[in-house]
């Protein structure tokens, strides 16, 4: 457990962090107070016990870990997804007027035993 607490106070360490640094809507400052009030009480730790510091924050850690994997470019990040093709939407369409199609004979087999469908000439 002293792993994970070590782990919750660097998460709370980074969160107040962020609180310091300015740069927060005043909602997201209040979202972030509890965040830290939730981590500090489920993980029984507390910003004073620095016997759970580490000696790297954890921006440093996460610099370190993702220059082992650069991130893609953001020309292939923010590509638009292509149009679908005439087959697509034709099979779409398709697909669309079966379901209608299910789903009005399934109402129709609903009606309770004893009861006349909606709709329905027949006179009592």
């Amino acid at each position: 457990m002293t792993d994970t607490k070590r782990l919750a106070f660097s998460i709370i360490q980074f969160l107040h962090d962020q609180l310091q640094s300015g740069y927060l809507s005043s909602d997201a400052q209040e979202s972030l107070e509890v965040a830290v009030q939730c981590l500090e009480t489920a993980f029984e730790v507390s910003t004073d016990d620095q016997s759970l510091a580490v000696p790297v924050t954890l921006p440093e850690i996460f610099a370190s870990a993702t220059a082992k994997f650069p991130a893609q470019s953001q020309a292939n990040n923010n590509t638009a997804p292509s149009s679908p093709t005439e087959e697509q939407r034709a099979e779409a369409e398709r697909l669309k007027t079966d379901g209608e199609f299910r789903d009005q004979n399934s109402l129709q087999l609903q009606v309770p035993v004893g009861s006349e469908p909606v709709g329905s000439t027949e006179s009592v």
